[in-house]
């Protein structure tokens, strides 16, 4: 009897069946893995590189101090780095954790604000 209903399902039930298994193929994605996906698609996001100046530095220092931990305590010589020097710097002490988590909730906010172009994307964390 089980085989009889396995063909008739409404689309309905296949459709929840289909959002269930992705829903459990993100759960099961390690928060490192999230970041990658959210960090990739936001080098490809055209939107996003029109973001103000300290949107993109704070975007910037969540994303090095989850990648690179705390920032060197020298500043960089080269002035035009010295915004996203200090957005980094602010960040000192943050768990690599903390800081894949921040990163990918401000991309979901500006994604929300800024608008999301291409095909494909599914960055959200």
């Amino acid at each position: 009897q089980r085989s009889s209903l396995k063909g008739s399902q409404p689309f309905l039930a296949r459709s929840s069946l289909h959002i269930w298994r992705a829903h459990q193929e993100a759960m099961d994605m390690s928060l490192e893995d999230q970041f990658q996906g959210v960090a990739e698609f936001v080098r490809t996001w055209e939107e996003g590189k029109k973001a103000p100046a300290d949107v993109l530095a704070k975007v910037y220092g969540l994303f090095k101090q989850a990648t690179a931990g705390d920032a060197p305590d020298a500043a960089p010589e080269d002035k035009s780095k010295k915004a996203n020097y200090e957005s980094w710097l602010e960040n000192k002490g943050m768990s690599k954790d903390e800081a894949m988590t921040k990163y990918m909730q401000l991309i979901e906010e500006k994604k929300k604000e800024y608008g999301v172009g291409g095909e494909g994307v599914s960055g959200g964390a």
